[in-house]
């Protein structure tokens, strides 16, 4: 995969939990075209990657504080 999609390293030697999304004309996510970039490389589809949750902070490990510490954070 890492093949088709560029991949950035965290200067603050963070993790994030995410996914990637390629979203339709409508701004609606579409994993048909997902597929389509990651599958068969096709790079004129856009793909972004969507962080949803932070997992640790400057080797500070955030797993462990829960889901609605680690939202208020």
């Amino acid at each position: 995969m890492t093949n088709h999609v560029s991949s950035s390293r965290s200067p603050t030697r963070s993790s994030v939990d995410g996914e990637l999304v390629a979203f339709d004309d409508k701004g609606a996510p579409h994993w048909p075209l997902l597929c389509e970039r990651v599958l068969h490389g096709t790079r004129s589809i856009r793909v972004t990657s969507v962080a949803f949750d932070v997992l640790r902070v400057r080797r500070a490990l955030l797993e462990e504080l829960g889901v609605e510490r680690r939202a208020c954070a």
